[in-house]
């Protein structure tokens, strides 16, 4: 006889939560959300509620699993999980048949597997688990739905439930030498999404060490030179991912231009919270080669470790000089656009 297993431990401290059919998810913004063609006519999508967090801000994960056929749908169950440690709560993926993990990063799908993902959980916790069911065969899921019925093997123990679950967590633990909770560090995460039928779905979210910054600011040696409204560089474009792709990181190309009447005769640009340190833009500009007015310059960085989202803005910190002998310093807010060819 097949039995219903109930685990039941002393509740302890919980990093992460799972919704049952009973309790409504959190309403994510779609921002950042991606979805893939699963099994026999279900979909597979993963949202969060943001691109990017600040240092100990909590990351709120949803994955969901749709029938997009208008008839109901009979999948039956399979055990071709593309990832260990995918799961939606300290217990485990419980019921469902998908599961989320945290990789500290920026990964795709063709290297997800050389990475261990991070632990969501306290490993020495003791934790209240849910009912969970054993010998699931099948989810039978309703027409144009997440909701599904999962049988078992005891027609006894079959279970309605929506097939949609949400993740919580402000960082990752450690357990050496105790059980410690780590919050998120500067730098890009990749969350990997994936169901028993062997699909995956990828989003990526990035950590800031500050706040974002959404006022524009020049420092000058000479006040009456430069003010706040006449900025010396402007932006025409940073574009991303470019050709050839390297498996380390993504390359990014930026473009400056001087539109003040001095030439610059020296030039930096450094882009923060791409991934786990900064990353610096230097420009072949010096007093024997300036950046003359109404020209501009180009350069390119690999983004080792690290990643970045389209129509997402990250702060840009332009540094330099004027041939007059004014330096200034400019923070823009700058999304990195994907390449027109």
């Amino acid at each position: 006889m097949v039995r219903v297993i109930a685990i039941v431990f002393v509740i302890s401290l919980f990093v992460l939560t799972s919704c049952s059919s009973g309790t409504p998810l959190t309403k994510t913004t779609g921002v950042n959300s991606a979805s893939s063609k699963s099994a026999n006519g279900l979909n597979l999508s993963l949202s969060l509620d943001s691109s990017t967090y600040q240092s100990g801000q909590k990351v709120i994960i949803v994955i969901d699993e749709k029938n997009t056929l208008k008839t109901t749908n009979k999948v039956t169950a399979a055990n071709k999980w593309p990832l260990t440690g995918l799961s939606v709560s300290p217990c485990g993926p419980v019921n469902y048949p998908f599961g989320v993990a945290i990789l500290q990063g920026f990964y795709n799908s063709a290297d997800i597997l050389s990475v261990m993902p991070l632990k969501l959980y306290n490993p020495e916790g003791l934790y209240s688990c849910p009912m969970i069911l054993s010998g699931i065969n099948e989810y039978d899921f309703r027409p144009s739905s997440d909701a599904a019925i999962i049988q078992t093997l005891n027609p006894d123990s079959a279970l309605t439930t929506k097939m949609s679950a949400e993740v919580q967590t402000t960082g990752y633990w450690t357990s050496s030498p105790t059980a410690t909770l780590t919050n998120f560090d500067t730098g890009v995460y990749t969350v990997v999404g994936g169901d028993e039928w062997g699909t995956i779905v990828i989003v990526h979210f990035t950590v800031s060490k500050t706040s974002i910054i959404t006022t524009t600011s020049i420092t000058t040696v000479n006040t009456t030179a430069t003010t706040q409204n006449q900025q010396p560089i402007e932006v025409v474009s940073a574009t991303g991912p470019l050709q050839p792709y390297n498996p380390g990181g993504p390359i990014v190309a930026i473009i400056l231009k001087n539109t003040s009447v001095e030439p610059v005769i020296s030039l930096a640009a450094v882009f923060t919270g791409l991934g786990p340190r900064d990353f610096k833009f230097n420009f072949n500009v010096s007093a024997s080669n300036p950046l003359l007015s109404n020209t501009s310059i180009s350069d390119s960085f690999t983004l080792i470790g690290a990643g970045f989202n389209n129509n997402v803005l990250y702060p840009l910190t332009i540094t330099g000089t004027l041939q007059n002998g004014v330096m200034f310093s400019d923070v823009k807010q700058v999304e990195i656009a994907v390449p027109s060819n």
